[in-house]
């Protein structure tokens, strides 16, 4: 590889020594087993069902969010913990809102906005628990106080996309624990999907 490097610098002249520097950092990325977080094999689902319970203050865009993901990746989501093989408790969301920016008239011009879940689940056969923890996810946004409605709809549309991200860790994390106290339904699975 940093014979490759040397021949386009000594071709191309210093005019090339920014692309060849780019060129190696790819090839040193990809060469040494990249993966981004969430797209290994633990990140997959080796369970067949679930119950979610909702306790009094979770985010129904979250809750939605989580069903529409389990359907997608062939979950069966239950109503009766008998048929679950594992049952999530949410707690309540938590939204929290801090003001990052001012105009020159004092008015807010800029927000934080930071959406946390807590979850915890448990093996339903056993009561042995998987994981305890909280998908958070943070959104930075302009107020422009002059336009409150398109503002509105644009906090809406945030808030929608922060709960899917939150479905997605939750779901990232109680994959990845199920997994690993099941390292055998895992190679099974892995085993199915070849």
């Amino acid at each position: 590889m940093t014979k490759v490097v040397a021949k386009i610098c000594q071709v191309g002249g210093g005019k090339h020594v920014a692309f060849a520097g780019l060129l190696a950092a790819t090839l040193l990325l990809s060469a040494c087993g990249f993966h981004l977080k969430g797209m290994g094999d633990a990140a997959t689902a080796t369970y067949q069902s679930i119950k979610i319970v909702q306790n009094p203050g979770v985010r129904s865009d979250v809750a939605q969010a989580l069903n529409q993901q389990l359907q997608a990746m062939g979950i069966k989501v239950v109503s009766n913990l008998a048929d679950a093989e594992l049952v999530l408790n949410l707690q309540a969301t938590q939204m929290n809102t801090s003001i990052t920016a001012r105009d020159g008239k004092g008015d807010v011009s800029g927000e934080l906005l930071k959406m946390i879940q807590p979850f915890n689940a448990q093996v339903v056969a056993t009561e042995e628990s998987v994981i305890q923890a909280r998908a958070v996810a943070y959104r930075d946004r302009s107020v422009n106080a002059a336009q409150a409605q398109a503002s509105s709809r644009e906090l809406q549309s945030i808030q929608r996309q922060m709960a899917s991200e939150v479905a997605l860790q939750v779901l990232d994390r109680l994959n990845r624990a199920y997994a690993l106290m099941h390292p055998a339904k895992q190679q099974e699975k892995k085993a199915t999907d070849s």
